[in-house]
């Protein structure tokens, strides 16, 4: 991996380290076509947060979470380049920033 790489992947876990701290999470998320995943997370503010997450950001996070792909991955399998990949991490920031 590269460093630009590295540096997606360190912005992105700093943004999500609280995320799977309810254990029904990735339970959650194995009920295929389900977003119920969101519903267990066990920080209220987080949750509502990830409310307001577009179907692609959640998707991305599911991608690395729980299906443990790596950002490279993630941007060859969803056709983003790095730098889309980055501005969708720096706007699920700021939409999580307003409720966490």
């Amino acid at each position: 991996m590269n460093n630009e790489y590295d540096q997606a992947y360190e912005d992105y876990g700093r943004m999500i380290d609280n995320l799977l701290a309810a254990s029904d999470v990735k339970k959650a998320f194995l009920t295929k076509g389900s977003r119920r995943w969101t519903g267990k997370v066990s920080d209220e503010f987080l949750r509502e947060g990830l409310s307001h997450l577009t179907d692609r950001q959640l998707r991305i996070i599911e991608m690395i979470l729980f299906e443990n792909r790596c950002v490279e991955d993630v941007c060859r399998s969803m056709d983003l380049m790095m730098s889309d990949f980055r501005s969708e991490l720096q706007e699920m920031r700021r939409t999580l920033i307003r409720y966490i």
